[in-house]
């Protein structure tokens, strides 16, 4: 149908991103909106920093990790040095996890199911879609769906950064155009990116056509193994929560189909909804996960807090815009809504900004999830050192704490695109209003 750029070409990379995206215009005839942080991820199918949407198409290739996204907000408190020790202390109680709380299957479930409630009410268009017409009814229907096995997998990992370019970090305010008093310049605010409670992941590759899996392992074989392996366990889950039938044999047939890298689902259709509904709850994990985090840092640590946005930024979704009902798949695109709280954060070291999203229904009330890579993770890797990475860290009186032994060359603020220009492609194109500047003073890595 149609390719529209929020983004002027001097911010678009060398690599391969528009070609990708226009040869999935082509094969599959629907919408694409592309953001300014707009890259190409190792053996993705899909750019990052784009929406698709369509009448009634689920892309396989578009589909992402659903629990990952941002929670930010305002810090009770304007010692810099008692803010950084925090950090220092909290770090050492992940990496030691000894004296994080221990959380049980059971609680876990139960808080889960709580959240369910209350997204219930705030997505009651979705759920009608799905023929869910009542809190109890997704209740009985999460319980198939999220089964013991992955209520185990959250028990296991949540209070977890994850790698890549997730993130937990304290900034300062440095410029204001706010008149609010937790962006006021010198207040401090907090910054966490993560998805890495791990259900995301499981029900992503439950739905997916198990190329990640397959590309990314460290060898064809091992990917292939891996694939297989997964294959048959994905069609025990299957039969057990009835899907495997004559009536849903062929779009069950796509998740294996190797060789199609344009492969739809209907929304409409069995396998259609079960896959909407398992990726939309497992967001929620993400938000516990999240929340947990902050939560822990925040009591062991004696530090109170305010959160002023939580949102996704790989989701597939069902919404009407201009009275017409769509689905929308964001890759690395924050759904912020009507004229709410956003982030743009730059690169691990340099500045980045508090915004509000304009009523800007062109665009869905999204906006990019952040100021995008110039070179993907594994490519950043080989040109930058870790070293003169943490150095730069260090010489911008910033400090890190690391948790596990995550690669920092790939965080080099050189792989990122600059926050400054990213930020004025957002206001070009009416993405954000920009309502404060930060630069940060601590952060936490694995």
């Amino acid at each position: 149908m149609s390719v529209k750029l929020f983004v002027d070409d001097e911010l678009i990379p060398n690599d391969g991103c528009l070609k990708v995206i226009n040869d999935f215009d082509n094969k599959t005839k629907c919408n694409i909106y592309v953001y300014p942080d707009v890259h190409l991820k190792k053996n993705s199918k899909m750019s990052n920093g784009t929406l698709i949407y369509s009448d009634d198409s689920i892309f396989l290739s578009c589909l992402g990790v659903e629990n990952c996204g941002f929670t930010f907000g305002g810090i009770e408190c304007d010692d810099r040095n008692e803010l950084i020790k925090s950090f220092k202390s909290y770090s050492s109680i992940l990496k030691n996890r000894a004296d994080l709380p221990k959380y049980s299957s059971i609680w876990i479930r139960k808080q889960f199911e709580m959240r369910l409630v209350d997204d219930f009410f705030d997505n009651l268009y979705l759920y009608d879609f799905l023929g869910l017409d009542t809190k109890e009814s997704i209740i009985e229907k999460s319980r198939v769906v999220i089964n013991d096995e992955i209520i185990d997998r959250a028990t296991e990992n949540i209070n977890t950064l994850g790698g890549g370019n997730h993130f937990f970090e304290i900034h300062e305010v440095a410029e204001s155009q706010s008149g609010e008093s937790w962006l006021q310049k010198g207040k401090f605010i907090f910054m966490l990116h993560s998805d890495s409670i791990n259900v995301g992941d499981y029900v992503f590759n439950l739905y997916s056509d198990l190329y990640e899996m397959r590309h990314n392992n460290e060898s064809r074989v091992k990917g292939f193994i891996a694939t297989e392996l997964f294959r048959r366990k994905r069609n025990r889950y299957f039969k057990r929560i009835g899907l495997i039938n004559d009536r849903n044999r062929e779009e069950l047939d796509k998740l294996n189909d190797d060789h199609d890298d344009y492969k739809q689902i209907s929304a409409k259709s069995d396998v259609g909804k079960e896959l909407i509904f398992a990726h939309h709850i497992a967001a929620l994990f993400g938000d516990m996960n999240r929340l947990s985090i902050i939560e822990n840092w925040s009591k062991s640590q004696h530090l109170n807090y305010t959160i002023k946005g939580n949102q996704s930024h790989d989701m597939l979704s069902v919404e009407e815009h201009d009275g017409k009902r769509v689905i929308v798949h964001r890759n690395g695109v924050q759904k912020v809504g009507n004229n709410e709280y956003c982030i743009l954060p730059g690169a691990m070291g340099s500045t980045s900004f508090v915004l509000k999203n304009p009523k800007n229904s062109e665009v869905f009330y999204s906006t990019n999830h952040g100021a995008g890579r110039n070179q993907d993770k594994h490519i950043a890797r080989g040109i930058y050192d870790e070293s003169d990475t943490c150095l730069e860290l260090k010489n911008r009186n910033i400090s890190l704490f690391k948790i596990k032994n995550g690669n920092m060359a790939e965080q080099n603020m050189k792989a990122f695109k600059d926050p400054n220009l990213v930020l004025e492609q957002m206001q070009k194109y009416r993405l954000a209003t920009v309502l404060a500047k930060t630069i940060p003073v601590a952060i936490l890595k694995e």
